[in-house]
């Protein structure tokens, strides 16, 4: 903090503390801090800004360190007038830089401009050497660079022993830079004059006094947008390695701004079970990672090294931990200054309908954080379209930057197997895509160090697509298998048996099995999403998809009623029963107990009157379940002696199969791995 009150009024106007100083005050401000060796920053707030203030708390902060804050913004003036008061006049940011140029050239300032396209800050260069002949310009650079080279370009500018730093980023970037490194820089006073490049260069122009006097110069400077955002993004030559190839081998590609070098900073947005394989993967590879999510009993328990999910074991965490490649948090400042972001968040349905309302917090938190030449990815499954008829306009409305122009955006569905070891995060192709080649090219980069191979393809609605075709195809065909178990247990054969015999034909035939219905995320929800898209876009019902719902959703209704039966035939009414539910996550030897038949099953043997125990060593977080059952118990001889019934939801490799045989009365096997005549598959 370098606030400095010298006897000048500082007015609290809509919780910021403006100095009520004029042009020449400004200035003589300037000089002075300069010529006594004392550092200052300078702030500019308008209307926009304190509004936006109010939203950002990394904004406030940064704007609250300044050693001097100034109306930049006719309405702040009249809002100062109003509110009883005033400040003396607005002090325009492009007039205060103008004026601090031309005392930089009477007295022999050093200058360092930062900030603006290469293009951009050449002709702005060139202007400000005619206007300003005798100006001694210490060093210049643009502002794309990565989170990772902020130390490096603050050392870069304290080489050149500037006095004066002029940043000619947009807003939030020049105060959150401000705030970290200014003092760093070594220059005495640091002004962040954001679009002032850009009229200095005669990209744009600036207001008429009529419009400034009237407060309108806001809606000049926005009619001047795209034209100042229609240039394309220079060519740089930015690359990431692959597996260590050196430059200039084919495998490098275009990311984001990461210059030559394996390290940019990442930022994954939600750590489950997509999310924190991702994160601890990119912190392995080299990355320095920031792992968000708003669960902060999770972020605590990752901080501590605690893994919550069976293919990131605790060792690998807290090595990364430990390293600070890997820094969880759940306060969204903690992911300013990303390279490359990835959004890892649920989309699950409400009502039946696609929930899309956590990809929308997520984005809308990045568009805080974005800056130029960055890279968003988005891993969430959605329908068809999501990325650029969503996330896009959400980072484009709160950043302020043009996709495709100022930053990538682009789509790489998640293939996340959980307790799969064969087919991991490394080893399962994954598919990339983006809005435009650049985007293409930036989201194949960042992917090509974490995989082992990618597919590229498009645009992000084909990627979107082919994850649901992927689910959509399991999805049926499993419904097809559990519809045909049903009709096959009715005509007293074994559908075991003839899917084994099916499987001998060597081509065109996919074994899938009976189960207790299907869990997850990829199953029950996905091809839902698919559905809902179909018949919002071309009016049309996607049969397929909804008579599979309807099958597959009934599964556990049909694992109860053949429990009841099962019973019965036993002399005993489901009412009173003991119950011993086998198995809690929907797949084997994972802790994953989304949307799992096996909360349906238990809900429907409590509404029967049934004693409901559940066993499984996987799924230690509290959840759904838990509200359900009587109790979680440990698998032990004795509880399974106790229970009237078992039921094997999941066959996990730490149930023993043969204790389970051995000292059950009657097992439902809805996996058919038991044997014996109390053992009754599905």
């Amino acid at each position: 903090m370098n606030r400095e009150a010298a006897g000048v009024a500082r007015h609290q106007l809509l919780g910021v503390s403006v100095d009520a100083l004029v042009m020449n005050q400004a200035v003589r401000r300037c000089t002075d801090a300069v010529d006594q060796g004392r550092y200052l920053s300078v702030g500019m707030v308008n209307a926009a800004k304190i509004v936006a203030m109010r939203e950002d708390d990394l904004l406030r902060g940064a704007v609250a360190g300044c050693g001097m804050v100034l109306a930049d913004g006719q309405s702040v003036v009249w809002a100062s007038q109003l509110l009883g008061l005033p400040l003396p006049e607005r002090v325009a940011g492009i007039d205060l830089f103008l004026a601090l140029l031309g005392e930089a050239s009477r007295r022999g300032y050093r200058v360092y401009f930062l900030g603006a396209r290469p293009d951009t800050l050449r002709r702005m260069l060139a202007e400000v050497e005619r206007r300003y002949p005798d100006l001694i310009v210490a060093g210049a650079r643009d502002g794309y660079f990565t989170g990772a080279q902020e130390p490096e370009v603050a050392a870069e500018i304290r080489r050149s022993r500037p006095d004066l730093l002029f940043i000619g980023m947009s807003s939030p970037h020049k105060e959150l830079f401000t705030a970290a490194w200014g003092e760093q820089t070594g220059a005495r006073v640091v002004h962040g004059v954001g679009g002032s490049f850009d009229i200095l260069a005669g990209l744009t122009r600036r207001a008429p006094l009529w419009w400034q006097r009237h407060g309108l110069e806001w809606l000049y400077r926005a009619s001047q947008e795209p034209v100042r955002l229609g240039l394309p993004l220079p060519e740089h030559q930015y690359v990431i390695h692959d597996h260590g190839r050196p430059p200039g081998d084919d495998a490098s590609l275009a990311v984001g701004r990461t210059r030559g070098s394996t390290v940019s900073a990442v930022v994954v947005v939600g750590l489950g079970y997509v999310g924190l394989p991702l994160a601890i993967r990119a912190a392995e590879v080299g990355h320095r990672v920031v792992g968000y999510d708003t669960d902060s009993v999770r972020v605590k328990a990752l901080d501590a090294g605690e893994s919550y999910i069976e293919d990131v074991p605790a060792s690998r965490l807290a090595a990364m931990v430990d390293s600070g490649a890997f820094r969880p948090s759940a306060e969204p400042r903690a992911c300013a200054g990303f390279d490359v972001a990835v959004i890892t968040v649920p989309t699950p349905l409400r009502d039946g309908l696609p929930d899309l309302t956590h990809i929308e917090a997520a984005a809308r938190m990045l568009a805080r954080f974005l800056r130029p030449g960055a890279t968003v990815i988005v891993e969430s499954t959605s329908y068809p379209g999501t990325t650029q008829e969503q996330v896009l306009p959400w980072l484009e409305d709160g950043s302020g930057l043009i996709a495709g122009t100022d930053f990538h955006l682009g789509y790489s569905p998640e293939r996340i197997d959980p307790g799969n070891d064969t087919w991991t995060l490394t080893s399962t192709p994954k598919i990339v895509s983006g809005i435009d080649a650049g985007s293409l090219a930036a989201v194949q980069a960042f992917y090509s160090g974490i995989v082992d191979q990618s597919v590229p393809v498009s645009a992000p609605s084909v990627a979107e697509l082919a994850k649901i075709i992927e689910n959509t195809f399991r999805h049926v065909n499993i419904a097809l298998i559990n519809e045909l178990a049903m009709f096959a247990h009715d005509l007293r054969i074994d559908i075991w048996e003839a899917i084994d015999a099916a499987s001998t034909k060597p081509f065109g035939f996919m074994p899938f099995t009976p189960g207790p219905g299907v869990g997850g995320h990829c199953l029950p929800i996905d091809p839902c999403y698919l559905s809902w898209r179909v018949e919002r876009a071309l009016g049309q019902s996607f049969r397929f998809v909804e008579l599979a719902n309807d099958i597959n959703s009934h599964m556990p209704d049909y694992v109860v009623r053949r429990l009841m039966l099962a019973l019965n035939g036993r002399g005993r009414p489901v009412s009173g029963s003991r119950i011993l539910l086998l198995g809690l996550a929907y797949k084997k030897n994972t802790g994953d107990a989304r949307e799992s038949p096996a909360v349906r099953i238990a809900q429907l043997l409590k509404g029967m009157g049934a004693e409901v125990m559940a066993a499984d060593p996987h799924v230690v977080e509290f959840g759904p379940i838990d509200a359900v059952v009587d109790e979680r118990v440990t698998l032990t001889a004795a509880e399974i002696s106790r229970a009237d019934a078992v039921v094997l939801v999941t066959n996990h490799d730490a149930f023993d199969l043969d204790e389970i045989g051995k000292y059950a009365s009657y097992v439902l096997d809805c996996r058919r791995v038991l044997s014996g005549d109390q053992v009754e598959a599905l």
